[in-house]
């Protein structure tokens, strides 16, 4: 760890080993009921119940041993070796049940149009988790029990959401020409939730219950205009609450990571999230045009959101916990369109996607507030050429940048890029031989860091024999060039991480592959 005139603060070297397994089984069972509705029999004409159970184990064994070391301040320096014995058992159970059409069974013919059911959905989950944790003693050479970190817990969640659920539908059709159909659903949605903590710990021993209102409202309409098009258009809000966890509220903090230690706030509260919603289709069914594309932009914003809330010291560790913050805001659009083209035995096809995220995320680091102001963007081209079953090609290109700008604590702005050019092609020579290759060709660039550039080239061939082709013989030369490189670059908030990681280079592959293509008995009248 490094401060602002780059003179190094601290170290620290860590190595980490773990071995788990887990089970887990799943049940799903439900019913459904329908009738037809009219009005001498006024009652509800149908129900459905949905129920699912999940019971999961975990058993995890992990040594975990860092070394920290201050460089102006050695009686600083910490040594961990520390064993953790884990268990854990969920449970998750859901009950979701239906009634409906209430519209009649309540108005009659007054609003026979608008149809009206009740929803309730009830989900239990159960936790336990028995954590041994020891920390090892040199001088006697032995593991001594952690009674801190040493625990045993349960905590159980019930979330309730009863809901009535309004939808009303209009259509205009004229026969083999179009049919035009409208459709409102809106939703009274309320949400009752309990979080129940028991642990070994008594300020762990905690209860809490959150109620919320969390409508929605979605508007939709379909244009189907025979034998051409279809154009589909929908708008939505919706609200939810996110609330927080045993783990965000009441932890117990572990030291070991000297750069990152987590503490809990007890006094955080949900987070209440809106967000609207629109979204545009439009899909070709004329077979002599092949022309489609797709639009939908979300905007929202989180009061009380979870942000994070860093200090850091001199030597550089730091200690986060999440606190509420207001001011959390966000813009997501996409995109997509493709196009064919057909010439007799050739066929091209274009297609292009992107994907662009604005936001705004607070955060506080060292006592004082700070926003970051980002900007995501992920694009993508491609081109698809093919002849007959003989020859076939690809082409992409791939671009994806990050830029935060910080307003607050300073005004520091932050940029990654990743540029991947790849172009693969493949060839039926024969009815035995085929060769095909690809070659990508990589960029990513970070602030205040080099540009790392590579090229993967990979190349296959593959032969079949026998009077079937049944037996495949297949060549692989991978990274003939020697290049491969696995990039870390991405950037998140305040935090830009950039680097590379070991990955396997150039090798060859031998591969043999025999397709049956039949199975069972022959038929005799066909022999």
């Amino acid at each position: 760890m490094y401060n602002g005139e780059q003179v190094l603060q601290s170290t620290n070297h860590e190595r980490n080993q773990s071995n788990s397994d887990a089970k887990s089984l799943a049940l799903e069972i439900g019913t459904r009921h329908m009738t037809a509705g009219d009005q001498r029999n006024r009652r509800p004409h149908q129900y459905q119940v949905d129920y699912s159970f999940i019971a999961a184990g975990n058993n995890t064994d992990k040594l975990q041993q860092s070394q920290f070391t201050a460089v102006e301040d050695p009686s600083q320096n910490k040594l961990f070796d520390r064993r953790y014995n884990m268990r854990s058992n969920d449970v998750k159970q859901h009950l979701g049940t239906t009634i409906g059409d209430l519209s009649i069974w309540l108005f009659g013919r007054l609003l026979r149009s608008m149809r009206m059911e009740l929803y309730n959905s009830l989900d239990v989950n159960t936790h336990h988790e028995t954590n041994e944790v020891a920390d090892k003693d040199k001088s006697k050479d032995t593991y001594i029990l952690n009674r801190y970190l040493t625990n045993d817990s349960r905590y159980t969640i019930l979330d309730e959401k009863p809901a009535l659920n309004l939808n009303r539908s209009f259509s205009k059709w004229l026969p083999n020409r179009y049919s035009k159909n409208w459709s409102i659903q809106l939703s009274a949605q309320a949400q009752f939730y309990q979080l129940q903590n028991h642990s070994d710990r008594d300020f762990q021993n905690i209860n809490r219950s959150y109620r919320r209102f969390i409508p929605t409202a979605d508007i939709s309409y379909s244009n189907y205009q025979m034998g051409a098009f279809v154009d589909n258009y929908t708008m939505k809000f919706a609200a939810s609450s996110q609330y927080p966890t045993a783990s965000q509220l009441v932890p117990l903090v572990d030291s070991a990571n000297q750069y990152y230690i987590q503490y809990g706030n007890v006094a955080l509260k949900p987070a209440d999230k809106k967000e609207l919603s629109f979204g545009f289709n439009h899909f070709t069914i004329d077979r002599h045009s092949d022309f489609n594309y797709n639009l939908g932009v979300d905007i929202g914003m989180i009061n009380n959101s979870f942000a994070d809330s860093s200090i850091t010291d001199q030597q550089g560790r730091s200690r986060h916990y999440l606190v509420n913050a207001n001011g959390n805001r966000y813009l997501n659009g996409r995109g997509n369109v493709s196009k064919s083209f057909k010439l007799k035995e050739h066929q091209l096809q274009v297609s292009a996607n992107t994907f662009i995220q604005i936001n705004s995320t607070p955060n506080n680091i060292g006592g004082i507030w700070n926003t970051s102001n980002n900007r995501i963007s992920n694009s993508q081209l491609q081109l698809y050429y093919s002849f007959k079953d003989i020859f076939s090609a690809i082409l992409v290109q791939r671009f994806s940048w990050y830029h935060a700008k910080q307003d607050g604590i300073n005004a520091n702005e932050l940029r990654n890029r990743t540029n991947e050019t790849s172009f693969s092609a493949s060839a039926n020579c024969t009815k035995r031989l085929s060769l095909s290759s690809n070659i990508n060709l990589n960029q990513s660039k970070a602030s205040q860091s080099r540009a790392i550039n590579f090229t993967i080239w990979n190349a296959y061939a593959s032969y079949r024999f026998m009077k079937g082709n049944n037996l495949e013989l297949k060549l692989s030369a991978l990274d003939l060039l020697h290049q491969n490189t696995s990039i870390i670059n991405y950037g998140s908030a305040n935090i830009i991480r950039y680097g590379t990681t070991s990955v396997l280079q150039q090798y060859f592959m031998v591969g043999i592959g025999w397709y049956p293509r039949k199975f069972g008995k022959r038929n005799a009248e066909m022999e």
